[in-house]
């Protein structure tokens, strides 16, 4: 039978414990083989905790040569190394902790802005080379067009001075084939020689803002919780909620319920250059001139339209233009969100759908406060302040002195001064608000 006994030693071979002394432990052969195998136990369990950092480890703590106290525990991965983006995810682990932000880096100055010359602005086809924008619906996306244009106008005119001068710059321009656009139009981009960007917009109001422009503006349905609910739980179409903006960005194709969304959100941060958000416009316009070290002059545009409950720019007339020959659309009715709707948008249900859309959303958030602060925030602020007054002014001059695709009445308009459909408006007025103000 296996027996313990226990001695005490002399006080002056004492050397782990305090002065009161230690106990040292004397067993029988039988006990110290069940040692020997519970010690090899534990260097098993810690091997496994070392190999995967998400399996449970064991904690030791000694307290005076007493008893051991066992504690269970979880790493936390976000503690570790960062891992490749690919990887995929312990479902049980809190997703957000496994995105990483990062902070946007400025084009190289030894490299010239990819300019290959384009004569004709195209609205779809593959593109390797030059400025690639990803178009998101519903966000933004008219002005950011707009500034994109302007981009790839005024760098194609600095750089070719010399040479008869090409309109732009090799450029990208509308929403693309859906439901994976940048797959189809820069899945195969040369990233030497081109600068890929986005802006987003919250989930819920971007999805919201669809809603109403397609259903209630285009098919004059009903502004009802009703057909909100039945739009947006209805992943076909062009709006296809669930994963809307993992679907539209990635640059390789997104498989819902087949591959890791956390991973996806991980590659889009990687892969773009620049992405932005609507509600931070501003700031994110201001950022993707200084990453590029651009003039402030690139970055100015005017407002081609206005929509939902907008009232403070009646300049504008309150119509969109959809397509030749479909025509203009009115969209300056009302976007208001009843209590039915507001109901569903905070509950379960729909949080659960833009899950991945929030967590994306969020990382470009903290992406662009990481963005600002590598740039320099006083610089940054200078710039920002420098552009908000410039843009005042635009508005304010400009607006009426444009000439866009809809007219007060919704009629199609014959001759415009945009580059493209209703983007790139007013480039005339633009330059010259630009030279008054030193801005070049």
């Amino acid at each position: 039978m296996a027996r313990i006994s226990l001695t005490r030693r002399p006080r002056e071979t004492r050397k782990l414990c305090n002065s009161n002394g230690v106990w040292v432990v004397k067993v029988t052969p039988c006990v110290a083989i069940s040692l020997v195998g519970l010690i090899v136990l534990c260097l098993i369990v810690s091997g496994l905790s070392w190999w995967n950092t998400s399996y449970p480890t064991l904690e030791y703590e000694f307290s005076h040569c007493a008893t051991n106290r066992i504690r269970r525990s979880k790493r936390s991965v976000a503690s570790q190394p960062s891992a490749p983006s690919i990887a995929l995810v312990d479902r049980d682990a809190d997703e957000r902790s496994l995105v990483q932000p990062r902070a946007f880096s400025s084009w190289p100055r030894q490299r010239p802005l990819p300019c290959p010359p384009q004569f004709e602005l195209q609205e779809g086809g593959e593109l390797r080379e030059g400025f690639l924008y990803l178009r998101p619906f519903k966000a933004a996306s008219t002005t950011t067009q707009s500034v994109h244009l302007r981009v790839a106008r005024n760098v194609a005119s600095r750089q070719t001075e010399s040479q008869p001068r090409p309109p732009f710059c090799q450029v990208s321009a509308g929403h693309g084939p859906q439901p994976y656009p940048a797959v189809s139009m820069f899945g195969s981009r040369n990233r030497q020689r081109s600068f890929l960007w986005s802006v987003i917009r919250d989930p819920t109001d971007r999805a919201v803002s669809q809603f109403f422009y397609n259903k209630v503006f285009r098919q004059e349905k009903a502004a009802t919780a009703e057909n909100l609910v039945a739009d947006l739980s209805t992943d076909t179409g062009t709006n296809r909620p669930k994963n809307y903006y993992i679907r539209s960005l990635a640059l390789t194709e997104f498989r819902t319920d087949v591959d890791d969304p956390v991973a996806f959100v991980n590659a889009i941060l990687d892969d773009y250059d620049f992405i932005g958000t609507a509600e931070r416009l501003d700031e994110s316009l201001v950022v993707f001139q200084m990453l590029l070290r651009l003039p402030l002059a690139d970055i100015l545009h005017v407002d081609s339209k206005i929509s939902g409950n907008r009232t403070g720019s009646r300049k504008i007339p309150p119509y969109t233009l959809v397509s030749h020959p479909t025509g203009c659309v009115y969209t300056g009715g009302s976007k208001t969100v009843t209590r039915d709707m507001r109901d569903y948008l905070e509950g379960r249900a729909w949080n659960d759908l833009i899950r991945y859309e929030q967590i994306l959303y969020n990382a470009v958030n903290a992406s662009l406060d990481s963005t600002i602060e590598a740039l320099g925030r006083r610089k940054f602020e200078e710039n920002l302040a420098r552009y908000r007054k410039a843009t005042e002014r635009v508005q304010n001059e400009c607006s009426t002195r444009i000439r866009l695709p809809c007219d007060a009445e919704g009629e199609l308009v014959e001759h415009t001064d945009c580059m493209l459909k209703d983007m790139g408006c007013g480039m005339d007025c633009l330059d010259r608000v630009a030279t008054e103000m030193g801005l070049w």
